[in-house]
This record gives C-alpha cells, sequence and structure tokens, in this order.
C-alpha cells in the first residue's frame, strides 16, 4: 500500500478521534457507562434516501470494564462473541479474535452526556484486521490502520437526563 494512501488514512481516523472536541475515552468513563446499542455505517458511505440508517448494529453487554470483558452481538452474526476491553490514548478498544484476524472496535469521544455527566453517546470505528498485536498495543494498531470500516455512534441502554455535548 502506498505511503501516502497509509498517512491519509491515519490523518482522517485521527481526525475522527478528535471530531467530538474531547479527550479520548477513558476505561473509567466507559465502565460508568456499561451496556451499548452501536450504530454503524459503512466508513465513506453517506446515507440515501430509502436506504436503511446503518449497515452494522451491535450490542455490546455483559461490560466488566474492570475485569476487561464484555460480550457482543452483531448483526451480521449469530449469538454473542466475548470481546476483551483496552484502554488506550486513542480511546477503549474493545477486540474480538476472529481465527487469524480481529474485529475492533473503538469508542473514540463522547457526544452526548446525562445530566449527572455519564457520557451516553460515543463516536466509533470498527475495523476488521490482521493485527492480533492490538492485545498487546492496541493504540499503536489503531494507529497503523490505513482507515475504517464502520463509522459511527454508540449508545448507552438507559439516556435518562440526556444533553448534547458542548462541542
Amino acid at each position: 500500500m502506498p505511503k501516502a494512501a497509509i498517512f491519509g488514512g491515519l490523518c482522517l481516523t485521527l481526525l475522527a478521534a478528535n471530531a467530538s472536541g474531547e479527550d479520548a475515552v477513558t476505561l473509567a468513563e466507559f465502565s460508568r457507562t456499561g451496556d451499548l446499542i452501536c450504530d454503524m455505517r459503512v466508513s465513506g458511505t453517506a446515507p440515501t434516501a430509502g436506504a436503511p440508517r446503518s449497515d452494522l448494529m451491535l450490542i455490546v453487554d455483559e461490560v466488566g470494564a474492570k475485569a476487561g470483558v464484555a460480550r457482543v452481538i452483531s448483526s451480521r452474526t449469530i449469538g454473542g462473541r466475548p470481546v476483551r476491553i483496552y484502554s488506550g490514548e486513542t480511546g477503549v478498544h474493545l477486540v474480538e479474535d476472529v481465527s487469524d484476524s480481529v474485529k475492533v472496535t473503538t469508542l473514540l469521544g463522547c457526544e452526548a452526556r446525562a445530566r449527572g455527566g455519564r457520557c451516553v453517546r460515543y463516536s466509533a470505528v470498527m475495523a476488521w484486521h490482521f493485527d492480533r498485536g492490538v492485545h498487546v498495543n492496541p493504540d499503536m494498531a489503531f494507529r497503523k490502520l490505513p482507515g475504517t470500516s464502520y463509522s459511527g455512534t454508540c449508545e448507552a441502554w438507559k439516556m435518562d437526563g440526556v444533553r448534547s455535548a458542548e462541542r
């Protein structure tokens, strides 16, 4: 892959991480949020009239952020799958092992908060790749990717008292 394409993808990914104008999501913040519903679109596509709003739905439940585990249910697969949770400078990474590859959903920044300050909507990206080093250094794996497969938002199950994040 040409270096220009890799650099361009990296720049887009880093811009997406800072799009909310806030710092990257922390594990402590994620543990306060709990279970999530994610609405993802193929990266680079815009919604069209009559088309479904999302290309991929994810449910993240059984969140044990302190234990570093959760379960993901995807609209593209049958049943729930275990994921490992890693915190880093770029956000919180949910890593699902699939044979020799990994699906990584990264929570980037908070887009909306409840009155008490709990984040209830995160900007997110998902990539499916072969860098299993994500289990050792998730930030390095995230930064090496030329782009993402999907982008969207992940929202908390309970959203009482929601207010928009200041931008």
